[in-house]
C-alpha cells in the first residue's frame, strides 16, 4: 500500500497512474487534496475516459471509499472520504452543523467594505433558491488587480460563491462559467 502524504498542488505519478495526494489518513477516513479539473465521483455528465477522485482513490488505497462531501469539478481543495457508510453519515452530520469557508482569488482591487454579505437568490434547475454568502477581504493589490477573500456560504447552492462573487463585480480568477476565465 502506497500512501502519498503531503500538500503537493499536483498529483504525483506512480506506475503511470496519477496519485491523489493524501493530507491525513486515519482508520475510518482520509482527507485528500482534490486537484482542479477532476470530478469527485462519476455522474451522468462524466465522460467514460475521465478520471474521478473516488475511483482513483479506491484503487490507490485498495479499499472502498465514500465521499463525505463534494467540491466542484473545477475546484481544488481538501476532500473527505470515509471507509464505511456509518463513518460517512457521522462525518456528514458533523459537517452539516459546522460552517464552510473557502479562500478565493478574485479579479479586481477590492473597493467594497472589508465584509460584504450577498443575499441574492440563485437559479438552480430553473428554480430560484435563497442563497447567502459572506465575503471577508484578506488582501488586495493594485497590480495585477486582484483580491484574496474568504467566502462563507450559509446556503449550499450550485456555484453559489462563484455566482455571488460575479454579482458584486469581483469574478473568481480562472472561472470560465461565471466570470472571467483569464488567469
Amino acid at each position: 500500500l502506497a500512501v502519498v502524504v503531503g500538500v503537493a498542488g499536483a498529483m504525483s505519478q506512480s506506475q503511470g497512474r496519477p496519485r491523489i495526494p493524501v493530507l491525513e489518513y486515519y482508520d475510518n477516513w482520509v482527507c485528500v487534496n482534490k486537484p482542479a479539473g477532476m470530478s469527485v465521483h462519476r455522474s451522468v455528465g462524466t465522460r467514460r475516459h475521465e478520471k474521478v477522485v473516488s475511483t482513483g482513490l479506491k484503487r490507490q488505497l485498495a479499499r472502498k471509499v465514500y465521499p463525505v462531501h463534494r467540491l466542484d469539478h473545477r475546484t481544488s481543495g481538501a476532500l473527505l472520504f470515509a471507509f464505511d457508510s456509518a463513518t460517512c453519515a457521522e462525518l456528514q452530520a458533523m459537517l452539516s452543523t459546522g460552517s464552510k469557508e473557502y479562500v478565493a482569488l478574485v479579479r479586481g482591487e477590492w473597493t467594497l467594505p472589508p465584509t460584504v454579505v450577498v443575499d441574492t437568490p440563485v437559479r438552480v434547475d430553473g428554480v430560484e433558491r435563497d442563497a447567502c454568502t459572506r465575503f471577508d477581504l484578506l488582501a488586495t493589490q493594485a497590480e495585477p488587480r486582484s483580491s484574496l477573500v474568504l467566502a462563507r456560504p450559509t446556503t449550499g447552492r450550485t456555484h453559489q460563491i462563484r455566482r455571488h462573487a460575479f454579482h458584486i463585480g469581483f469574478p473568481i480568477v480562472g472561472d470560465s462559467a461565471h466570470g472571467d476565465s483569464r488567469v
